[in-house]
């Protein structure tokens, strides 16, 4: 149970979550460690939700950028931990997604993954 999708390159040490990152040799832009890798690809949101380590299980609707857009290896990876992609957002090269808190640590592992943001709903104030 080291690798998390047969084919991505992408694994896990026999530690689970948190665990090392095994690319072939390449790290991340960063540096690849966890905290940095969690500074620089989640949102504030999602940052606080996992050093919380509350509703670890409960499903979260997130966007997740990658560095080309949705590919069949991110919906293998994304289905691998349990969670759905819902929706291609190809002009941002991002794709929609159901994911767990724990599933989102698993995915910033990622080197594909630039970035995690919650899909939430966004309201425009008038301020005239």
């Amino acid at each position: 149970m080291n690798t998390f999708a047969d084919g991505l390159g992408v694994g896990l040490s026999a530690g689970g979550i948190g665990g090392g990152l095994a690319t072939g040799g390449s790290m991340p832009a960063g540096g690849g460690d966890e905290a940095s890798l969690k500074n620089e690809k989640l949102d504030n949101f999602l940052r606080n939700k996992l050093a919380s380590g509350t509703g670890s299980s409960t499903p979260m609707n997130v966007i997740v950028q990658t560095i080309d857009g949705l590919k069949p290896e991110d919906k293998r990876m994304v289905e691998s931990l349990g969670g759905k992609v819902k929706d291609d957002l190809y002009i941002i090269r991002a794709f929609s997604a159901e994911l767990t808190i724990k599933a989102i640590d698993m995915m910033i592992l990622s080197p594909r993954v630039t970035r995690i943001f919650l899909d939430s709903e966004v309201h425009a104030v008038d301020e005239r």
